[in-house]
């Protein structure tokens, strides 16, 4: 005997809305804005990737 799949209400009808966002990049070396979020997390980020091949 086969059971009907139960059909639950949902007690909060607020409205809620997700944004997604996504960022890439090409290229040798990341932008200046994603250098300074890697500078955030760890400040010696930068100097580490810019330091990692000759860019000139």
């Amino acid at each position: 005997m086969s059971k009907k799949p139960t059909t639950l209400k949902q007690k909060n009808q607020d409205p809620h809305s997700v944004t997604l966002t996504h960022q890439a990049f090409s290229g040798p070396i990341p932008s200046p804005a994603v250098l300074e979020q890697y500078q955030n997390i760890l400040p010696s980020a930068p100097e580490r990737i810019l330091g990692s091949k000759d860019y000139q």
